[in-house]
């Protein structure tokens, strides 16, 4: 052990060593046996009656796999990028995607909108791109409706969008 950090256990917020933080574990009030990976560290303090903090980041590596696997099915693996925005997403943070193109934010939002509950809103600079996005969600799509509008729509189209808009539909 070369350092000792005050208040940094993940689950109880006591002093923790180095070696434990560097392995992902937790301190040794918490589990006496060092255990890593996320599961069997659960696991170890949900039967040892020493849950506290943990719990949160159970949850969000539970998230993890399921975001994961969905958007594998999908359409294949996710960048790193993209399981720390849908982190943030499921953590409830508030952020802005600020990435050079190409770097998958489109993606990330056709794959977030089909996996979480709720409305999901597309900001696009052009209607190619409303076409686009609108035409991917409904290839992967299962069961959400879609609603899309831009402005080199015919005026019936519009007034059906919008009226579907203003339903909340």
């Amino acid at each position: 052990m070369k350092a000792l950090f005050l208040n940094l256990c993940p689950n109880c917020s006591r002093r923790i060593s180095d070696e434990r933080l560097l392995a992902g574990s937790v301190c040794k009030n918490c589990l006496p046996k060092k255990i890593t990976g996320v599961n069997k560290i659960y696991l170890a303090l949900k039967r040892s009656n020493k849950l506290k903090d943990y719990s949160k980041i159970y949850e969000i590596a539970r998230f993890e796999e399921e975001f994961t696997e969905f958007f594998r099915k999908k359409i294949g693996e996710p960048f790193s990028v993209q399981l720390t925005w849908a982190k943030r997403v499921f953590m409830k943070k508030s952020f802005s995607i600020l990435a050079p193109t190409g770097i998958g934010k489109t993606t990330f939002g056709i794959i977030s909108s089909l996996f979480f509950d709720g409305k999901f809103y597309f900001i696009v600079p052009t209607s190619i791109l409303v076409e686009e996005v609108s035409k991917k969600i409904e290839e992967l799509n299962d069961s959400k409706r879609i609603v899309y509008y831009h402005s080199n729509m015919k005026k019936k189209e519009k007034d059906e969008a919008l009226d579907k808009i203003r339903k909340g539909d």
